[in-house]
């Protein structure tokens, strides 16, 4: 039996059927024209050591974030996920779920995780700025997390030569050129590390 997704991008909203919320994922991907293909990247050491999750891993996809859940709509809280790997003070997806707060339809409440997170929400933008992406990505304790049609990623490197962000993709488990992949970014949140 298939499912129902409602899929809202910021041109139009529409849904597809499909069994499982992974299937619907590929669906859209699909329809917007996404790519799936692998790269390599060349990257420094600035990032550290990095784990890649998935939101749909079924140790916590059912888990509730609002009235919705991680598997749905958790891309946010697996990024959490993954920079606290990153910060040295791992926490599931399903862990920050648990002891955050969330609106009704799953928005991450971003002060919320500083008492217990390896790190804390320093500010939310709300456009393309690539120069800043860049300081907080090259900078020692502040990472970045980017918006891209309504979905987010972790931005874990720069390539120079091609000048492109590239971004852990909680949907695929996997990094990516973050435009060529999703199009323009249109925010970006800044965090930093406890001290």
């Amino acid at each position: 039996m298939s499912d129902k997704y409602k899929v809202e991008t910021l041109d139009e909203t529409y849904f597809v059927k499909a069994d499982s919320s992974n299937k619907a994922r590929k669906e859209v991907f699909k329809k917007e024209g996404i790519t799936m293909v692998k790269e390599e990247f060349e990257t420094d050491d600035s990032t550290g050591d990095w784990i890649y999750l998935e939101q749909d891993d079924p140790d916590w996809k059912d888990v509730k974030i609002g009235n919705t859940t991680i598997g749905k709509d958790g891309c946010l809280v697996t990024n959490l996920s993954m920079m606290s790997y990153w910060y040295g003070d791992f926490f599931t997806p399903a862990d920050i779920a648990k002891k955050v707060s969330f609106t009704n339809n799953g928005w991450y409440i971003w002060k919320s995780g500083d008492c217990f997170l390896p790190f804390n929400f320093v500010y939310r933008y709300y456009n393309r700025d690539v120069k800043k992406i860049k300081d907080i990505l090259y900078s020692k304790d502040n990472a970045v997390i980017v918006r891209v049609r309504n979905h987010w990623l972790a931005v874990i490197g720069f390539d120079e030569k091609n000048e492109k962000f590239i971004g852990a993709d909680p949907l695929t488990g996997d990094s990516c050129y973050i435009e060529d992949r999703y199009r323009l970014i249109d925010g970006f949140a800044e965090i930093s590390r406890n001290k």
